[in-house]
Protein backbone atom coordinates (compact mmCIF):
# COMPACT_ATOMS: atom_id res chain seq x y z
CA UNK A 1 0.00 0.00 0.00
CA UNK A 2 1.45 3.34 -1.04
CA UNK A 3 1.73 5.95 1.74
CA UNK A 4 0.50 9.53 1.53
CA UNK A 5 3.07 12.13 0.45
CA UNK A 6 3.31 13.41 4.04
CA UNK A 7 3.04 11.76 7.46
CA UNK A 8 2.52 13.93 10.54
CA UNK A 9 3.49 16.95 8.44
CA UNK A 10 6.80 15.45 7.27
CA UNK A 11 7.50 14.63 3.61
CA UNK A 12 7.93 10.92 2.88
CA UNK A 13 11.36 10.31 1.28
CA UNK A 14 11.38 6.50 1.22
CA UNK A 15 9.09 3.79 2.50
CA UNK A 16 8.52 0.06 2.87
CA UNK A 17 5.28 -1.90 3.22
CA UNK A 18 4.59 -5.47 4.28
CA UNK A 19 1.28 -7.33 4.31
CA UNK A 20 2.80 -9.35 7.16
CA UNK A 21 3.79 -7.08 10.06
CA UNK A 22 7.41 -6.01 10.46
CA UNK A 23 6.73 -6.28 14.18
CA UNK A 24 4.44 -5.03 16.94
CA UNK A 25 4.70 -2.11 19.35
CA UNK A 26 2.88 -1.13 22.52
CA UNK A 27 2.37 2.35 23.88
CA UNK A 28 3.61 3.64 27.21
CA UNK A 29 0.21 2.88 28.77
CA UNK A 30 0.47 -0.85 28.11
CA UNK A 31 -2.27 -1.05 25.47
CA UNK A 32 -2.53 -4.14 23.30
CA UNK A 33 0.31 -4.43 20.75
CA UNK A 34 -0.32 -2.85 17.34
CA UNK A 35 1.07 -4.37 14.13
CA UNK A 36 3.57 -2.29 12.13
CA UNK A 37 2.97 -2.67 8.40
CA UNK A 38 4.60 0.51 7.09
CA UNK A 39 8.01 2.07 7.65
CA UNK A 40 8.82 5.51 6.27
CA UNK A 41 11.85 7.80 6.23
CA UNK A 42 10.56 11.37 6.44
CA UNK A 43 11.83 14.93 6.76
CA UNK A 44 10.12 18.03 8.10
CA UNK A 45 10.59 21.08 5.85
CA UNK A 46 12.46 23.10 8.49
CA UNK A 47 14.84 20.32 9.63
CA UNK A 48 17.95 18.71 8.15
CA UNK A 49 17.59 15.42 10.02
CA UNK A 50 15.34 12.57 8.93
CA UNK A 51 12.99 10.43 10.97
CA UNK A 52 11.93 6.80 10.73
CA UNK A 53 8.19 6.45 11.24
CA UNK A 54 6.61 3.12 12.18
CA UNK A 55 3.03 3.01 10.93
CA UNK A 56 -0.04 0.82 11.25
CA UNK A 57 -1.97 -0.70 8.33
CA UNK A 58 -3.54 2.71 7.57
CA UNK A 59 -0.25 4.69 7.62
CA UNK A 60 -1.05 6.17 11.04
CA UNK A 61 2.28 7.00 12.68
CA UNK A 62 2.66 5.08 15.94
CA UNK A 63 6.35 5.64 16.67
CA UNK A 64 9.21 7.75 15.35
CA UNK A 65 12.95 7.88 15.79
CA UNK A 66 15.71 10.18 14.56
Amino acid sequence: MTPPTHLDGARVLAWAWSDLPFGHITDEHGAAPVAIHGLAVCRYADEARVYRFSCDAHWKTLQDAV
